[in-house]
């Protein structure tokens, strides 16, 4: 869904939309032919992403 480039120990912070957790197994293991990831998981979204004031 997006990726971002960020400063610090991490390159690139990337946010997927999942059928399942095995689907995330599948993507992981090609990236890790050509990069080392650190996987995160989104248990809840207390406060949704809203439109920058205008």
């Amino acid at each position: 869904m997006e990726c971002d480039r960020v400063t610090g120990e991490d390159c690139f912070y990337g946010r997927l939309c999942l059928r399942d957790i095995y689907e995330l197994d599948d993507i992981l293991m090609n990236i890790n032919e050509i990069a080392e990831t650190s996987t995160s998981i989104v248990k809840a979204t207390p406060i949704k992403r809203r439109a920058a004031p205008v």
